[in-house]
């Protein structure tokens, strides 16, 4: 351990919090690879005692954390108010930076949440990757506004974004909630066909029009039969006063929500709310079944797939799982049922209103226990199609990657590809980007995006050659097999030029190739006429995927920038606006065109009135 590490140890806080090892190189605060070397991230319930431990002598040390003490050689940390936010935090960091000695959840692109949005005017329905939610001080979930019931709601994930966006169609068919975007405005097809109450036609008030999704979240939740008693009040109060419309309509939703339930297998007719966590294990990769009963009802099963296990315990699996996974949901159950006894009982997790804590339980016999079994089963068939459709689209990658190496006559595979592309307009906030391909599939964690410094006019070419030649400053970076640049013939010729470059080509047989949008000719050096391939070609398809790649990297921090610039230059001028009044602005109003078309009594609400006054005279 070296003297600077052994410092910051001693004058670690016996608080709640987050540690971040740092292996050899750059803090995570700033300067070059800034997230690069972050290794491993844990939380503590004090923060000094539980980085302590890891550099006293113990038996118990598995192997991989004797390699991950051996590398750390920084330390970062954030406090945080208590366990169950540290817990959070853990979380969403760990998804961030994927350590390279954490377990890790696999954020499938697929899994999305259904949003309701409580926030807007009139309540909408979303579809979101990740659910933003907030823990304040006080163990409770921050609300954007105080307006009663306008919490965002969240549920998921789903498995696939079509079985998500199945649910929801089932849902605008039963309670028929408007999805279209303008239907405060004019009505649309489905209103005709009997599929939603289109405010605009019906003239339903907002309050009423609310009262649906308080409907819809129980739907989610699995409290069917709640709604079941509610609806059969209302349909009976409606039918004696003469309302004989709405109570055929209120009929029509029993019988639809009694059609979709009777499908959900009875687990038990207790009415108890659990989950059962299950696990199969092979090789570096554990999958994960997770069956949802509420209500005595299995209501959903899942499976997800965690990687950097190899060397880790069931137990240990299981609880990072649970970290993770309900650190992001609002669906806490009171018991989480598991295959093997944890280190703690019981585990206190966030939904979207309040701290809950989730008992543990490890039964050895019984229904739950003939779950387990069954989710076990599950787990294990699942991993094992992950495992076959892994074989053989590394099969597929490898065949390309040779066909590469022939095309390009290199000594061999090009096994780590680098693709760079730049992003700007008129060369304001011009960004570059670099994405890498490892064994011909994306390596997040190696991605890295660069602020042009040097150039100021709108040179792609110049940007693009001060990209790669700031890059290849960093020699403990590992090096690439091959360098794709998206463009053409001149920005092939200037990256060639830049000495580093010529000597990597030299020295170590690298490959430096650029692909044209238009046309999708790939430009080599010293080589005047392209390699023409056929639109069908797998390498072609293959070059094409990670340069769209370096470029989709390059757009969205360049669109990042310009967003912080140009909302700089409305609202930063203004005195006494700080960051967290802007955002407040920016979330509730959307943009500084909406800032400009509130009210001040609006703009007072989130400002306050001296902030509002000045906000409104100089916008």
């Amino acid at each position: 351990m070296n003297t600077l590490l052994s410092k910051k140890i001693k004058i670690l806080p016996q608080k709640p919090g987050i540690y971040l090892f740092l292996a050899k190189g750059q803090s995570t605060s700033g300067g070059k690879g800034k997230t690069g070397n972050i290794i491993y991230i844990g939380k503590a319930k004090n923060l000094k005692k539980r980085v302590s431990s890891y550099f006293q002598k113990s038996k118990n040390v598995t192997a991989d954390k004797l390699v991950m003490i051996s590398k750390i050689a920084g330390l970062e940390y954030i406090i945080t108010d208590n366990e169950a936010e540290a817990l959070l935090l853990e979380a969403n960091l760990i998804k961030k930076h994927q350590p390279q000695f954490n377990i890790i959840l696999k954020d499938d692109k697929n899994f999305l949440y259904i949003k309701l949005n409580l926030e807007q005017e009139w309540a909408r329905v979303e579809f979101v990757r990740r659910p933003q939610i907030v823990v304040n001080k006080n163990n409770k979930i921050n609300k954007v506004n105080k307006i009663v019931n306008r919490v965002n709601k969240y549920f998921g994930p789903y498995a696939s974004a079509d079985s998500a966006r199945r649910t929801v169609k089932l849902l605008s068919r039963i309670f028929k909630f408007c999805t279209c975007k303008n239907f405060t405005k004019k009505s649309c097809l489905k209103f005709h066909l009997g599929w939603c109450v289109c405010p605009a036609e019906t003239k339903i008030s907002n309050s009423d029009y609310r009262k649906i999704f308080v409907h819809v979240a129980k739907f989610l939740k699995g409290q069917t039969n709640e709604i079941l008693r509610e609806l059969k009040i209302e349909m009976k109060k409606s039918s004696n006063q003469k309302k004989y419309e709405k109570a055929a309509h209120l009929r029509d939703q029993i019988q639809a929500i009694k059609k979709v339930t009777a499908k959900q297998k009875v687990i038990t007719l207790k009415n108890e709310n659990y989950d059962i966590v299950s696990l199969a294990r092979k090789d570096d990769l554990t999958c994960v079944n997770l069956f949802i009963v509420r209500h005595g009802k299995l209501i959903n099963k899942l499976n997800f797939i965690l990687e950097h296990t190899k060397n880790s315990k069931d137990a240990e699996i299981i609880e990072s799982f649970i970290s993770q996974y309900y650190a992001n949901s609002n669906d806490i159950p009171k018991e989480i049922v598991v295959p093997k006894k944890l280190s703690i009982i019981n585990y206190q997790l966030f939904d979207q209103e309040k701290c809950k804590k989730s008992t543990i339980s490890t039964p050895s016999r019984g229904k739950k226990y003939q779950l387990i079994t069954l989710g076990t089963q599950n787990a294990q068939d699942y991993l094992k199609q992950q495992l076959n459709n892994q074989t053989i689209e590394q099969s597929n990658n490898e065949k390309v990657l040779t066909e590469l190496k022939k095309l390009l006559r290199l000594p061999k595979p090009p096994r780590r590809i680098e693709a760079y592309d730049i992003s700007n307009i008129q060369g304001t906030d011009a960004t570059g980007s670099l994405a890498v391909f490892t064994n011909g599939q994306p390596d997040k964690s190696e991605y890295r995006k660069f602020k042009i410094r040097t150039v100021k006019s709108a040179s792609d070419v110049a940007m693009m050659a001060e990209v790669v030649s700031r890059r290849l400053q960093n020699k403990d970076w590992p090096k690439p097999d091959l360098i794709l640049l998206d463009g053409g013939k001149p920005q092939l010729n200037a990256v060639s030029k830049i000495n580093t470059v010529k000597l990597l080509i030299i020295n170590y047989q690298l490959s430096i190739i650029s692909l044209a949008k238009k046309e999708e000719h790939i430009f080599l050096p010293n080589r005047s006429q392209p390699i023409v391939l056929p639109k069908s070609s797998s390498v072609l398809q293959l070059l094409q995927r990670i340069r769209d790649e370096a470029h989709r990297f390059a757009r969205s921090y360049y669109l990042k920038r310009h967003q912080k610039t140009s909302v700089h230059s409305a609202l930063d001028d203004i005195p006494g606006i700080g960051p967290k009044t802007k955002k407040g602005l920016l979330q509730k109003f959307g943009s500084v065109g909406g800032i400009k078309k509130a009210t001040l009594a609006e703009i007072t609400k989130v400002a306050g009135k001296k902030r509002a006054d000045a906000i409104q005279e100089l916008l």
